[in-house]
């Protein structure tokens, strides 16, 4: 199957988060073999991060149950922002760097163009 890799009796899912999504937290709709379920993912998931959904894996053989869904998180980052967007992931930037007290990489490469 295309979309799930299998791992024993679980399956195995990646999906994509929008960077607001994995920022902010959300509830999201992922692939089962028997439909979709809903995932709410925490503030500050990151890519690659996994997640268990129990029950919605491979039936086992032989026995009750079945394994689990695994998810795994692929962050997507936008190729084409509008003006606005820019402008608010500028902004946002500049908070977080005055919150962290961190200089940004391009600032940091001016510094050491003017040898400060």
């Amino acid at each position: 199957h295309r979309i799930f890799a299998r791992q024993g009796d679980d399956l195995l899912v990646r999906v994509p988060v929008s960077f607001a999504q994995a920022a902010l937290g959300a509830t999201i709709e992922v692939p089962t073999l028997d439909g979709t379920a809903k995932l709410t993912i925490p503030r500050g998931t990151r890519s690659g991060q996994t997640f268990r959904i129990k029950g919605k894996g491979i039936p086992r053989l032989n026995s009750l149950g079945r394994g689990d869904l695994i998810v795994q998180t692929e962050i997507e980052v936008p190729k084409k922002l509008t003006k606005e967007q820019a402008e608010l992931l500028k902004r946002f930037d500049e908070l977080e760097q005055k919150r962290s007290g961190k200089k940004s990489l391009i600032d940091r490469i001016k510094d050491l163009a003017k040898g400060s």
